[in-house]
């Protein structure tokens, strides 16, 4: 599924038969360079399931759930473990189901696109149906803004947290790259990668650094004195060209992506900027989970765009 403007300055694939995962999408410089700034999944990883949600939307949550298990109004429910240590759940399931088209349009220099998936509650470990909505919009010649959104259709209250994988390249490996977070507190995780409950600062990337050697995975809670509206900036020098992951947080109400996870894979080559509502583990902790009312809609917004100076 491939969604453009009419003057094909940018672009964006999606796989339907993947959970509607974002496999590329690609923006024009002003000197007409064409550039592709997601690392997307590679044919053995799509024959494997995506192991490593390339691209994916994480729903009913985002992270790890640990040993699978949370509690809820006085009953327990059990997700499979399917982390890779067969210690916890990991990213819920939206990305085993297949969203259909519900709305399209194309203009000069506009594209949008809105996908729906259709919960029916039928799983024992989340009993609780749901529509959910992701909205594309592009903008030429380099913008695309998302919004996703979840509507309760069961009769009581529910747990709601989600997320978007998105793993960024800029070619090459990261080591070369320049990388800027907005400010916040990095959870402290124990050997399973769940949270021990205390945070820390972290200061290494406030202002734009090189990458370098760092292994970076860990989840940042924001907050300080932070716009509801904070970007994660990625920085080639080589190439003079970027990327700004943007989301709306939340911090001065209701929703948002109040958290970013950032994660370099093995291979060096990309670095995962995902932006998420809530804490690793959030069913259990209660951090920023989202509690969903009866008929309730919750909204999620984000975007990428390209940079073409130095931030």
């Amino acid at each position: 599924m491939i969604l453009s403007p009419q003057d094909g300055r940018c672009l964006l694939e999606l796989l339907p038969d993947h959970g509607g995962a974002c496999q590329r999408l690609c923006f024009t410089t002003p000197a007409g360079e064409r550039i592709d700034i997601l690392a997307g999944c590679s044919d053995a990883e799509l024959a494997a399931g995506n192991p490593l949600y390339r691209g994916a939307w994480l729903y009913p949550f985002p992270s790890r759930l640990a040993k699978g298990r949370y509690a809820w109004q006085g009953n327990e429910y059990r997700f499979p473990l399917n982390a890779p240590d067969g210690e916890s759940a990991l990213h819920g399931f939206l990305n085993q189901l297949t969203p259909q088209i519900v709305a399209q349009a194309v203009g000069v220099d506009t594209a949008a696109i809105t996908v729906q998936y259709q919960y029916d509650g039928a799983r024992l470990e989340y009993p609780f149906p749901a529509e959910i909505t992701v909205e594309y919009r592009l903008q030429s010649p380099a913008e695309l803004h998302i919004t996703m959104s979840v509507h309760n259709l069961h009769d009581t209250a529910v747990p709601v947290g989600v997320g978007w994988h998105p793993y960024f390249s800029l070619q090459g490996q990261v080591d070369a790259l320049s990388l800027q977070l907005p400010r916040g507190n990095l959870a402290v995780l124990d050997a399973q990668l769940l949270p021990t409950g205390a945070t820390r600062p972290f200061l290494d990337f406030e202002k734009l650094s090189r990458i370098g050697e760092q292994t970076i995975d860990g989840s940042m809670k924001l907050g300080g004195q932070l716009p509801d509206r904070v970007a994660a900036q990625l920085w080639s020098g080589q190439r003079q060209v970027g990327v700004a992951l943007w989301q709306h947080a939340g911090l001065t109400g209701e929703g948002g992506y109040r958290h970013l996870q950032v994660f370099i894979p093995p291979d060096r080559r990309s670095i995962a900027l995902e932006p998420v509502s809530c804490g690793v583990n959030a069913f259990n902790t209660g951090e920023n989970l989202v509690t969903l009312a009866p008929g309730a809609t919750a909204r999620f917004d984000c975007g990428v765009t390209l940079l073409t100076s130095k931030p």
